[in-house]
């Protein structure tokens, strides 16, 4: 699913074989979103819309693109190979996330089998043979919903970085990733996982998801450092979903103005280095 709009319209015709191309060209800025997966928290296209219509629109008319992504390499050719006719002020990104990588998948039964596969068909020939720097990179390439740090930071191409980077308006652009922990750095995963845990080998200390999209798209970046909750606007006041539930005693419904936010703090800002 994917939604352009521009609020401008400046075109040049270019003669081609007497055939005439009309290319878009806007130096306007404009708002890209990108969602994911929601699991149990429900359709995220609920909160890009909710943000549009609460914000966004007003600032930006119809120089709004929406996507929903689910594999990583997507998201990496939608921000670098679009023409949005917009210069990119404002990425937000809804997404479930941990410290160190966004899974824009989450909770995808036949992801979740292959990984349990290879798990128990696979892994345990990296151990054997002391293969933990390659069992590392597997992992890293065979994640293809999760967007690692090391896609962007390490693995990313120095032409797809700089594509990414003359997509963004650099007169105050930001990216926001709204979801749980992209903003928590030097993330360590569990040892009692011998999949998760054998991405501790390479990479330490890592930095956050947060300060890895600050570095990519060279604009500042906000994350949460810690799990997030759904808010809906209630008589012009946000309150947790939950809340309203007890309040007018049934859930609220998708058509209210709706958020995510940190159980603690708020999402903190992150710049380039």
């Amino acid at each position: 699913m994917e939604q352009i709009h521009t609020k401008s319209d400046k075109r040049h015709k270019i003669s081609s074989d007497k055939k005439y191309q009309f290319i878009l060209h806007s130096d306007d800025e404009g708002a890209v979103l990108i969602y994911g997966r929601g699991g149990e928290l429900g359709d995220f296209n609920v909160f890009v819309q909710s943000l549009i219509n609460q914000d966004l629109k007003a600032k930006y008319d119809k120089n709004i693109a929406v996507k929903h992504i689910e594999r990583k390499k997507d998201l990496i050719d939608y921000l670098s190979e679009t023409d949005f006719g917009f210069k990119i002020s404002e990425l937000h990104i809804f997404s479930h996330s941990f410290g160190t990588g966004l899974s824009l998948a989450y909770e995808d039964p036949a992801l979740e089998k292959e990984r349990e596969a290879w798990v128990q068909n696979s892994i345990s020939q990296y151990y054997d043979n002391n293969k933990l720097d390659d069992l590392y990179d597997a992992i890293i390439a065979r994640e293809i919903s999760i967007l690692f740090i090391d896609d962007l930071l390490y693995l990313m191409p120095e032409g797809t970085k700089n594509k990414i980077q003359n997509k963004f308006d650099a007169k105050g652009a930001f990216v926001k990733i709204w979801g749980c922990n992209s903003g928590y750095e030097n993330w360590t995963y569990s040892t009692e996982s011998i999949y998760w845990g054998a991405l501790n080998y390479k990479h330490n200390p890592k930095p956050s998801m947060a300060r890895a999209f600050a570095i990519l798209c060279n604009v500042n970046t906000y994350g949460a450092t810690s799990g997030s909750h759904i808010e809906v606007k209630d008589n012009g006041q946000w309150i947790k979903s939950d809340e309203y539930e007890r309040k007018h005693g049934s859930p609220p419904s998708g058509a209210l103005p709706s958020r995510l936010k940190p159980d603690r703090g708020d999402y903190i800002e992150f710049k380039p280095q």
